[in-house]
């Protein structure tokens, strides 16, 4: 996969949201800007998202890095093989090759890798979303941190058989929803 292709740096703070490439840009869909105008090759409607630190935006078709939603759905990758196995191992430990049988070790971890499926997609979706539309640092750090803590506290929790580490694993995790729906509408 190429990287991704810098178009023109511009000093904004906002957010381009829809810009007409012909030969120059309008910058009338650039929101609360003064006229700016930057030569471009090309003319197409491209859709483009500015990074707000760097002052680069990017074309349609080109990858737009993510990176805080990258770690994180790293993370959760790495998180739920390691579930797996362990619900692998503890079936072969419990001779069970479909279903849950009576073992309640592997039971519980069945649905720690289950809840662990229902929440974590999600919640990385809407970090992605997030960061693509520009939400601020603080917002996708919150977004992945409560997800992180949530998803360690649960399975924690679980096997311990600790109900306060169980609700703050829950807690972590749908906080991590409200927290990136939230982003989604005022970040």
């Amino acid at each position: 996969m190429s990287s991704a292709k810098l178009v023109a740096p511009i000093a904004m703070e906002r957010r381009i949201t829809r810009v007409h490439l012909s030969p120059t840009i309008s910058s009338d869909e650039v929101m609360g800007q003064p006229e700016r105008k930057v030569v471009m090759p090309q003319s197409e409607f491209y859709t483009c998202k500015m990074q707000v630190q760097s002052g680069w935006f990017l074309q349609q078709g080109e990858p737009t890095m993510l990176p805080i939603t990258t770690i994180l759905a790293s993370i959760a990758a790495i998180a739920l093989v390691a579930l797996s196995v362990s619900v692998s191992l503890a079936r072969m430990k419990a001779g069970v090759n479909l279903g849950m049988g009576d073992d309640p070790y592997l039971m519980r971890r069945i649905r720690i890798q289950g809840n662990f499926i229902e929440y974590v997609p999600l919640a990385v979706v809407v970090c992605g979303l997030a960061e693509f539309r520009g939400a601020g640092d603080a917002w996708l750090l919150a977004i992945a941190a409560l997800l992180v803590i949530g998803r360690i506290s649960h399975p924690v929790g679980m096997l311990l058989g600790s109900t306060p580490l169980r609700a703050l694993g829950m807690l972590g995790t749908y906080g991590s929803l409200l927290v990136g729906a939230a982003a989604l509408t005022f970040g």
